[in-house]
C-alpha cells in the first residue's frame, strides 16, 4: 500500500494534539471549540441526519478476515411502502440474494482453505517420507559399498590361497624330485 504523505501528516498532528491532552477526549474537544471560537471564521452547521430504520436491513457477510456489512431496503411487492418505487424493491431483493450468495461463497471459500490446509499438511507428511525413504536407499547403497569391499577382499584372499596352493606345489614337485 502506497503512503500518502498528507494523511501521514494529518495523523501526526492529531497524534501530537492527543498527546499534548494526555488523550483526554473531554479537554481536546475543549480545547477545539475553543480554537474555533477564536478562528472568527463563520460556521455553518447542519442537523445530523438520523438513519431511517424503517425497512432496513443489515447483513454481515464474513468472507475469510474481512467482514461486508450490507444495507439494503427489505421490501416486497404486496407490503411496500406505496411512495417507494417498485424499482427500489427490486433492487433490494437482488441486494439481499447477492447478501446470500457472497455468505455461500464465503462458506464455500471458507472450506476450500481448509481443505488445501490439509493437502498442505499431506504434502509435507508426504515430503517428510520422501526424506527418510532416501536415507534409507543411502544407508542401503553404503551397504551394498561394503558388501562389494568385502567380496573384493575374500576375491584377493582367494588369489592369495591360491598363490600359496601353487607355491606348495611347486616346493612339493621340487622335493619329489630331490
Amino acid at each position: 500500500m502506497c503512503k500518502d504523505e498528507i494523511l501521514e501528516e494529518i495523523y501526526r498532528i492529531r497524534e501530537e494534539h492527543a498527546k499534548a491532552f494526555n488523550y483526554d477526549l473531554q479537554a481536546i474537544c475543549d480545547d477545539l471549540r475553543q480554537k474555533q471560537a477564536a478562528s472568527n471564521r463563520q460556521i455553518i452547521s447542519q442537523p445530523l441526519k438520523q438513519p431511517s430504520r424503517r425497512n432496513n436491513k443489515y447483513s454481515k457477510l464474513q468472507l475469510g478476515e474481512v467482514q461486508i456489512i450490507v444495507r439494503a431496503q427489505q421490501c416486497c411487492a404486496p407490503t411496500c411502502v406505496p411512495h417507494l418505487p417498485e424499482k427500489r424493491c427490486k433492487f433490494a431483493k437482488i441486494t439481499n440474494e447477492f447478501a446470500e450468495i457472497t455468505n455461500e461463497f464465503a462458506e464455500i471459500t471458507n472450506e476450500f482453505a481448509e481443505i488445501t490446509n490439509e493437502f498442505a499438511e499431506i504434502t509435507i507428511a508426504f515430503a517428510e517420507i520422501t526424506n527418510e525413504f532416501a536415507e534409507i536407499t543411502i544407508a542401503f547403497a553404503e551397504i551394498t559399498i561394503a558388501f562389494a569391499e568385502i567380496a573384493n577382499a575374500n576375491a584377493e584372499i582367494a588369489n592369495a590361497n591360491a598363490e600359496i596352493a601353487n607355491a606348495n606345489a611347486e616346493i612339493a614337485n621340487a622335493n619329489a624330485r630331490t
